[in-house]
């Protein structure tokens, strides 16, 4: 197999993939089908590029809210409803006692971050917590 008809099966797999019909499972499912069937040294050559895009593709494709305490229904549905008008393919809740309290959401590479730990993060990265009472800024 040539080094460009890999780049076309890795190329039509990931469009496969993401913009195919059916659910996710299927769209993989059928793909991972289709390679099955090139012979085994070929398959290598095109599973490990394949992987690396994919990966790439589905982080940006993936929306991620963490918060120290269930997310209230509101901000859950006001999230969901910002990720399906920016076409994110992938919607995940994780509860991330760290945070201290708050949430942070992240939508492919933008990071939103309303938590205390940001806040604290924040003020001892400016400096405001080593002043002593009553000095100048």
């Amino acid at each position: 197999m040539t080094p460009i008809a890999a780049e076309r099966i890795v190329r039509s797999s990931l469009r496969a993939v993401l913009d195919g019909p059916g659910t996710i499972e299927t769209r993989l499912a059928s793909v991972i089908e289709r390679l099955q069937s090139l012979p085994a040294a070929a398959r290598r050559r095109i599973t490990a590029p394949l992987k690396m895009r994919l990966k790439r593709v589905l982080r940006r494709k993936t929306a991620v809210v963490k918060a120290a305490s269930p997310v209230s229904d509101s901000i859950r549905r006001e999230l969901k409803r910002r990720v399906d008008a920016d076409g994110m393919a992938f919607f995940e809740e994780r509860q991330d006692r760290t945070l201290l309290a708050g949430f942070s959401f992240q939508e492919g590479d933008d990071r939103i971050d309303y938590s205390l730990r940001n806040k604290v993060r924040s003020l001892i990265n400016n400096g405001n917590l080593n002043r002593k009472p009553g000095t100048a800024a």
